[in-house]
């Protein structure tokens, strides 16, 4: 944060890992798949509890 409030947290401590991969299916599809683990708790995430994101999307 540039200029938090007194009663803000000023600095975070991130750490993960994960991978992702792109599917590409016939000449139209395509997918994107992402897998990441949070090494730390914040206040979106707990240590150790995978996520998983995906989205698939069609062009013309």
């Amino acid at each position: 944060m540039l200029d938090p409030l007194p009663e803000q947290q000023s600095k975070f401590k991130l750490a993960s890992f994960g991978f992702g991969t792109r599917l590409r299916a016939l000449s139209h599809l395509s997918a994107d798949l992402i897998l990441g683990v949070p090494m730390r708790d914040s206040t979106a995430t707990t240590a150790w509890d995978p996520y998983f994101q995906f989205s698939v999307k069609t062009e013309l």
